[in-house]
């Protein structure tokens, strides 16, 4: 991570926190409210947004 940069490390961590939902589904049987996997995915596509636009 370190020969990415800085910016782009961050960015990459924040994927970190909807991934470990999903592997809380899958693997301990949590259950969700529907704004959970809404708030998800809208983080994650935020994160794509900003690696996409960079200059």
């Amino acid at each position: 991570m370190g020969l990415m940069g800085v910016t782009r490390a961050s960015q990459l961590q924040l994927t970190q926190p909807p991934l470990t939902l999903v592997w809380a589904v899958l693997l301990l049987g949590e259950t969700f409210t529907a704004v959970v996997p809404v708030t998800a995915v809208a983080v994650l596509a935020c994160v794509a947004l900003t690696q996409r636009t960079r200059a």
